[in-house]
C-alpha cells in the first residue's frame, strides 16, 4: 500500500496540470487513495501509511521551498491540503482502531 500511495500521488505532485478537480484521472485516484487510507486493520499498516505520505509531503516542501521564481501557489496550496486530507483519514482510522479495541465496538 505504501508503494501505491506513494507512486499514485508522487506522480499527480510531478504533474500539476493533472491534479486538480476538473481532471476525472485524478479525482478517480484521489477517491482510491481515501478508501486506501480508511480500510486498513492493522495500526502499522496505518502507520506505514502516515508515514508515505509525511514523506512526500516533506518532499515535495523541499522541492517547492527550492524553488521560488516558477512557484505556483495555488496549486501547493491544493497538493498540501490534499496530503493532509490523507493523513487526517489515516488518524481517523487509527482512532477508530483505538475505540473499537477499548470499548468492544463492533466497527
Amino acid at each position: 500500500m505504501n508503494e501505491f500511495i506513494n507512486k499514485v500521488l508522487g506522480s499527480y505532485l510531478r504533474k500539476p496540470k493533472h491534479m486538480c478537480e476538473l481532471c476525472p484521472a485524478w479525482v478517480q485516484s484521489r477517491e482510491v487513495l481515501r478508501i486506501v487510507c480508511e480500510t486498513p486493520t492493522c495500526v502499522d499498516v496505518l502507520f506505514g501509511l502516515w508515514a508515505t505520505v509525511g514523506n512526500l509531503n516533506a518532499a515535495y516542501l523541499k522541492t517547492v521551498t527550492a524553488d521560488v521564481a516558477s512557484r505556483d501557489l495555488s496549486f501547493s496550496a491544493y497538493a498540501m491540503d490534499q496530503m493532509s486530507d490523507f493523513m487526517n483519514r489515516i488518524n481517523q482510522r487509527m482512532q477508530q482502531i483505538q475505540r473499537k479495541k477499548s470499548f468492544g465496538l463492533l466497527f
